[in-house]
């Protein structure tokens, strides 16, 4: 039996939740702990999941799993399986890592499928020790991640967002 209560996930028995505060008072991370065979602390917010990855012209797709997590903002990639899809690299960049590391990477485009939704991507050509899912691809497909169940699901009817405009006439 789980409960949710806002965006943080609250399950019943057997689990200890380790919130972490900011000065202020606000929860800035919550981790638990489930008692397994071992004890095992995960943090809420990622999901392994496979995912269809290939070449922008689907000439080259591969099956690969990927670790999703809701707090990087773009996709990762190692450079041979960026090899093996024959995805071509765009323009160097420098990106800021979760630990504040400053690192080069290349950014190419790939074709991302993943549940039933798929779309073409900017991609990071880094040194990886997993594919990484940013939430650049989930948003843009309208995927979540729910914390509760660790599974991924719609967060939106499927299709371009569409933005809509007023004109004005000045007669």
């Amino acid at each position: 039996m789980s409960k949710q209560v806002g965006s943080l996930c609250y399950k019943q028995p057997g689990e200890t939740h380790l919130p972490a505060f900011s000065k202020e008072g606000i929860i800035i991370k919550l981790t638990f702990a489930i008692k397994l065979d071992a004890e095992v602390i995960r943090e809420m917010g990622y999901v392994r999941t496979k995912v269809i990855i290939g070449d922008p012209q689907r000439v080259k797709l591969e099956e690969v799993q990927f670790l999703a997590h809701s707090g990087a903002f773009s996709s990762a990639i190692s450079p041979s399986l960026a090899k093996n899809l024959d995805t071509r690299p765009t323009v160097e960049t420098e990106l800021t890592m979760g630990d504040k590391r400053r690192v080069k990477a290349t950014l190419s485009l790939a074709y991302f499928k993943l549940l039933d939704r798929e779309g073409v991507f900017q991609v990071a050509i880094i040194d990886v020790p997993e594919p990484l899912l940013g939430v650049t691809v989930l948003k843009g497909l309208g995927i979540k991640i729910d914390p509760c169940t660790r599974k991924l699901e719609y967060s939106r009817p499927y299709g371009l967002p569409i933005f809509k405009t007023c004109t004005r006439s000045y007669n």
